[in-house]
């Protein structure tokens, strides 16, 4: 996040201030929690097996005052890899400039600005004044290659061998529908992918590992 703010400050010459303001826990309310109800109550019992019906239903869950936007991101390509970027761009986030240990789950207030790019402000509350670390560590400004953003998946993410294989066995017992079995059978996969579940839901897992 700091990596994303400090690049966008160095970078983006109308981008002067940013402020990110930490609401408190336990006392919000997003647009997007009503955004997410109306699509809820618009998929209510709709058969729904690929990312295309999702669109639609997400397109067609609201009317008035008007549909939803929706901007699709459907490549790889697309996703910029900002963690590698805070490895190569920050070379200090422990210590702030009064020497003192940055408490990040404390802080409620984060600042950069152009005039001191490699300082980012924080505060603990928002009554007290603004405390900083040196992101640099006192090295100047980053160099050309330090503000190189790459991209994040060199080619699309394959799933878990067990998760490929249980939806395969979807499709041959005709939960998913014919129509789409070319889509699912064509969905990169890799043995050495973890299963996001703790226990895969197979216990015989093909051993093919099918590269996109």
């Amino acid at each position: 996040m700091v990596a994303m703010y400090v690049f966008s400050i160095m970078t983006l010459p109308n981008v002067q201030e940013i402020n990110h303001i930490f609401l408190e826990s336990g006392h919000t309310q997003q647009e997007g929690d009503t955004m997410h109800a109306c699509i809820e109550r618009a998929a209510k019992n709709v058969p729904v097996f690929t990312i295309e019906g999702w669109r639609t239903i997400c397109l067609l869950a609201r009317i008035n005052p008007f549909p939803y936007i929706m901007n699709v991101i459907d490549d790889h390509k697309y996703w910029s890899d900002f963690h590698q970027l805070g490895e190569d761009l920050i070379k200090n986030k422990k210590k702030s400039t009064d020497r003192t240990t940055v408490l990040w789950n404390k802080i409620k207030y984060i600042r950069v600005c152009k005039d001191a790019p490699s300082l980012v402000y924080f505060k603990y509350d928002f009554e007290s004044n603004f405390k900083s670390f040196d992101i640099r560590m006192g090295r100047g400004n980053a160099s050309e290659s330090e503000l190189q953003l790459k991209k994040a998946y060199p080619k699309r993410l394959p799933l878990a061998a067990a998760k490929y294989k249980d939806l395969q066995d979807l499709c041959k017992s005709l939960v998913i529908p014919r129509i789409h079995h070319d889509l699912y059978k064509n969905l990169p996969y890799s043995k050495v992918v973890r299963d996001a579940l703790e226990e895969a839901d197979v216990e015989d897992v093909d051993q093919q590992v099918v590269d996109d």
